[in-house]
């Protein structure tokens, strides 16, 4: 299981009177063992989703657009747990007047090819969402250093001894590249 927090910019048509506004997508994605489970939540109309998609389902779009299944679930996990999106990837939550709605990621090079479309239903409770940024900033935090450590580092030891051999080489190589200037 593996489990990622992101935030995704989300696609926008804009006429030519309209304001320049990002919405974006904050996306909870949960890769289990058989599917991958999802939250959304768009900024556009501070709505949550949730929805899922088996990996059979993943393996048959990629047979669809005549792709390798492991190249292709690799990708659409790399452009759903990218950080503010994967470039050459667009993600779009559909309008709440379009039934049913949907998820989609969209892969742009040179043309649009829709890779994923994830049927989504609406959700109440964000609090699913935010308890996976918890979990995650939890697993990922660092234990304070003991005081062990710290007596250790403010005593004269390797590690200074490290910085004065560097700065010394550094110093050596750029007197060297003076001198090579003066001739």
């Amino acid at each position: 299981m593996t489990c990622f927090v992101v935030k995704l910019l989300q696609r926008t048509q804009l006429s030519h009177s309209q304001v320049d506004v990002k919405p974006f997508i904050y996306a909870r994605c949960n890769w289990l063992d058989d599917e991958a489970e999802f939250h959304f939540l768009s900024t556009f109309n501070n709505q949550n989703y949730r929805g899922s998609l088996k990996y059979t389902e993943i393996r048959s779009a990629a047979n669809d657009l005549d792709l390798e299944y492991e190249a292709f679930l690799a990708e659409c996990k790399k452009a759903l747990t990218t950080h503010m999106g994967l470039p050459g990837f667009d993600y779009e939550i559909s309008q709440e007047d379009e039934q049913p709605q949907a998820f989609k990621l969209y892969k742009c090079a040179g043309y649009e090819t829709l890779y994923l479309d994830i049927p989504l239903k609406k959700v109440s409770n964000c609090y699913q969402l935010l308890d996976g940024a918890i979990d995650l900033g939890q697993q990922q935090a660092t234990p304070a250093p003991s005081p062990d450590i710290e007596q250790k580092t403010k005593q004269k030891g390797t590690h200074q001894r490290f910085e004065e051999a560097a700065g010394g080489a550094t110093r050596k190589a750029f007197q060297a590249e003076k001198n090579h200037l003066r001739q």
